[in-house]
């Protein structure tokens, strides 16, 4: 260790003006010293972040320490005194790796028809899709089916809708199809993993995150 490691240390403030030729009151010294020894113990009672922390070897250790890489001490020189700093632990964080292939498409977010979203795709409402149930949807023929009526020549041929079925309509199509309701559109239920699912016609399109 080096004797100027063992000299007093001067504040920066006296040091400017002493190196200016300038007096210095003894007082004025003091203050000085003191502000800089209340400064540098407050910032050893703010704590280490873990994340910043770096180990270091034992020749670094004893240099701080001793000023010898080796830690020994030369004749009439004083050891650092080791100083305790709270240290905050770095957030946890969980190891994961990636078995993506390059070149391999990645997923991303699409606009889609219902029909086109597959098991494993994100949906907005229902997350990660793990069913997909396809069913008919129906509705009342004389409701979903207008009636018409032509009327006129063949020049002029006008089209009146009717308020709706007659009964002998009703039974002609229970007779024929085995019921009064006709298919009207494709439904797709979508069910996430808690068992929230929504119902979108086949045809209408959602958001899907996937490939």
């Amino acid at each position: 260790m080096s004797d100027e490691a063992n000299l007093p240390v001067i504040p920066d403030k006296v040091a400017e003006k002493l190196r200016d030729g300038k007096d210095v009151p003894l007082e004025e010294i003091s203050s000085a010293a003191a502000e800089m020894k209340d400064t540098r113990e407050a910032s050893r009672s703010v704590p280490l972040r873990g994340e910043t922390l770096r180990p270091v070897s034992r020749a670094q250790a004893n240099t701080l320490m001793t000023g010898n890489p080796e830690g020994l001490l030369q004749r009439g020189s004083v050891p650092r005194a080791p100083v305790t700093r709270r240290v905050i632990p770095p957030p946890f964080r969980r190891e994961s790796i990636s078995i993506r292939v390059p070149g391999e498409p990645q997923p991303q977010w699409h606009n889609l028809k219902a029909s086109q979203v597959r098991e494993g795709y994100i949906v907005p409402g229902v997350g990660r899709v793990v069913s997909i149930r396809t069913g008919v949807r129906y509705a009342e023929a004389g409701e979903m089916v207008p009636v018409t009526l032509h009327t006129g020549e063949a020049a002029e041929v006008k089209a009146v809708l009717l308020d709706g079925y007659t009964e002998a309509d009703y039974h002609s199509l229970v007779e024929e199809f085995g019921s009064e309701q006709v298919a009207v559109g494709t439904d797709i239920v979508l069910t996430g993993p808690e068992g929230g699912s929504i119902t979108v016609d086949a045809e209408a399109e959602v958001q899907a995150f996937g490939l």
